[in-house]
């Protein structure tokens, strides 16, 4: 599964939600710093947090993003490039 920016937040949520049928996915500049189910507001990176709350998935990932992604996104939330995805 693959996607750009927001395309790359839904192949991620799809992955976590179905992982028997989905074990990878690539996602380039991702929209993980949107809030709670990608919406532009607060929770911000709420995709990052249920990776963490959840129970572990047999998914793996290949996250890019570009390095002059330095602005805020939409002029709201985190700047792609510091957003985190848990480690």
């Amino acid at each position: 599964m693959c996607g750009a920016s927001a395309g790359g937040l839904a192949a991620a949520y799809v992955a976590l939600a179905r992982p028997e049928l989905f074990g990878n996915v690539l996602a380039q500049s991702g929209a993980f710093w949107r809030g709670n189910e990608g919406t532009n507001g607060p929770p911000y990176e709420w995709l990052a947090h249920e990776v963490v709350t959840r129970p572990r998935r047999e998914v793996r990932f290949y996250l890019e993003v570009g390095g002059d992604e330095t602005a805020h996104a939409v002029g709201v939330g985190p700047v792609f490039i510091e957003a985190r995805w848990p480690r």
